[in-house]
């Protein structure tokens, strides 16, 4: 699964099409995207632990801040975690199944 960035993403992206800028906050559509964009690496209905999530965002991103990004696909419903931090997945949208 290697899924293209949307083009909307492009100014935030280095030579190798990665993250390297990420949106400011008054740019909260272009976020959603790049996460959206991060969340579809993971497979729906996979449990990661941590260290496979930080690898997959630190594939995807040249600023070096994967806790940044590891949080905010929490924080919006993109990905959801065990209270201990040991198994994440992919949260499923309303209506799919």
């Amino acid at each position: 699964m290697n899924p293209q960035p949307p083009e909307s993403l492009g100014p935030y992206l280095d030579s190798e099409g990665r993250l390297a800028i990420w949106p400011a906050r008054k740019q909260r559509d272009r976020r959603m995207e790049a996460l959206q964009w991060i969340a579809d690496h993971f497979k729906v209905g996979e449990k990661y632990n941590e260290r496979a999530v930080n690898a997959v965002i630190q594939d995807l991103h040249s600023f070096g801040n994967h806790c940044e990004l590891r949080r905010a696909l929490i924080e919006h419903g993109l990905m959801a975690r065990l209270n201990d931090g040991s198994a994440y997945w992919v949260v499923e949208p309303p209506g799919t199944i």
